[in-house]
């Protein structure tokens, strides 16, 4: 049985660093980095990826009492992870981002269990 992951991606500007967003000084950040008169200031800022990982539904049930999920991001050499959580229906509702240097960069993202044999659920 396949379980689903449930994010929201949102792409736009830049950040320093990837860290868990804090809504009102990161908007205000990239509404001054990004004004009209930076345009040209920095070629190499592509932008940012901000990801919220919400939840997962339908993780094996096989697992009950066993299992620790907990979501892995990855954006090249940026990787990310929330914290595990005991249940096979997770609730997270974290919020991420990574600096885009190239708009072909990808988005990885896998749940694994928190048992040490990194097993992919």
């Amino acid at each position: 049985k396949e379980g689903k992951l449930n994010v929201i991606v949102t792409i736009s500007g830049l950040l320093d660093t990837k860290e868990e967003v804090s809504r009102l000084d990161e908007e205000e950040k990239l509404k001054e980095r990004f004004a009209l008169s930076n345009t040209f200031s920095n070629l190499e800022d592509v932008g940012h990826l901000q990801v919220k990982v919400i939840r997962a539904v339908g993780l094996s049930p096989e697992f009950i009492g066993k299992r620790n999920p907990f979501t892995v991001l990855q954006v090249r050499n940026s990787r990310v992870q929330t914290r595990p959580d005991q249940t096979i229906d997770p609730e997270w509702n974290k919020t991420f981002v990574f600096d885009i240097k190239d708009v072909s960069e990808v988005l990885e993202v896998a749940i694994f269990d928190d048992e040490g044999d990194n097993d992919d659920i």
